[in-house]
């Protein structure tokens, strides 16, 4: 289950699932169903899961949309822009507008070092 979570954090495009199925000698099935017992998701949530938190590491360096989309598993830009607001209900230039400029591991953050929750500091109006 470790190097299943492993691979899917070093490739969660949606295609690689089935590798990591091969890679850690399981079916899809099986793979599956792990991951619902064991992690509460399904593999596809956790590699959507991981997609975000790449693209916020990769937003927090300071690369460009494009950039982000590229490095982060996402077919392109604009894949990369419905995502991110599907899950955080915000494009990625209001969420990092949200965020204030904060680096990773600030008090939003619950790990050091990496921008691992969607908490954002109340606003006044929105």
């Amino acid at each position: 289950m470790r190097e299943a979570l492993r691979l899917l954090r070093v490739d969660s495009r949606p295609e690689a699932l089935t590798a990591v199925s091969r890679q850690v000698g399981w079916s899809d099935r099986h793979l599956r169903a792990c991951f619902g017992q064991q992690v509460g998701l399904a593999p596809k949530a956790v590699a959507r899961v991981a997609r975000l938190q790449r693209a916020l590491r990769l937003q927090v360096l300071g690369l460009d949309g494009a950039a982000v989309a590229a490095s982060g598993g996402f077919h392109d830009q604009a894949h990369c822009i419905r995502e991110f607001k599907a899950m955080t209900g915000l494009t990625p230039s209001q969420f990092a507008a949200r965020r204030g400029g904060l680096p990773p591991g600030s008090p939003l953050d619950r790990v050091a070092g990496r921008v691992t929750s969607l908490l954002l500091p109340d606003t006044a109006t929105d």
